[in-house]
């Protein structure tokens, strides 16, 4: 059963975890998943927006999934 009583402390925990254990925020709520025996699908509605745009970003750089925006030159 998920402790977490809103989508706001989820993600605080998720940050935390991921800061450490040095973590990426995917493999974070993976093993915090694995670690509370929970089901990472069940979990998704937890996810903020803004945690969102981190996992996206994280999966572009990690070649996971398409860019959405050119990296401007430096």
């Amino acid at each position: 059963m998920l402790n977490v009583k809103s989508t706001k402390e989820f993600c605080s925990e998720i940050e935390r975890y991921a800061k450490d254990f040095k973590l990426s925020y995917i493999e974070a709520i993976v093993d915090y998943c694995e670690d509370n025996d929970l089901d990472v699908e069940a979990v998704s509605k937890m996810v903020s927006s803004n945690m969102i745009e981190k996992i996206q970003y994280e999966a572009e750089n990690l070649n996971m999934m398409p860019r959405t925006s050119t990296p401007l030159p430096l």
